[in-house]
């Protein structure tokens, strides 16, 4: 239950900082990755209950959050294609 609760918390206070990136600059979707997106629903189901509730309304109901297919992979990916188009083969 502990560890629940932890991730209800940093999810509430993600969602925090995309309601105010919602009222903002009204993102059409916010894409979670790296080694937290593994948390999957434990912490985006917080954050999307969290961003609806404080941000404006009409933003928040069409602005999607979302884990990143890539999951902790991203990066390692993103190095490897970067190196390949600085590089070449």
């Amino acid at each position: 239950s502990a560890a629940i609760a932890a991730w209800n918390s940093a999810g509430r206070n993600l969602g925090i900082a995309f309601a105010s990136l919602v009222n903002v600059i009204n993102p059409e979707i916010f894409v979670v990755g790296g080694g937290i997106s593994a948390a999957g629903e434990f912490l985006l189901g917080p954050a999307r209950a969290e961003m609806k509730s404080r941000a404006f309304s009409f933003a928040a109901e069409k602005t999607k959050v979302v884990r990143a297919e890539l999951g902790n992979d991203a990066g390692m990916i993103g190095a490897a294609i970067l190196a390949h188009r600085t590089f070449g083969s």
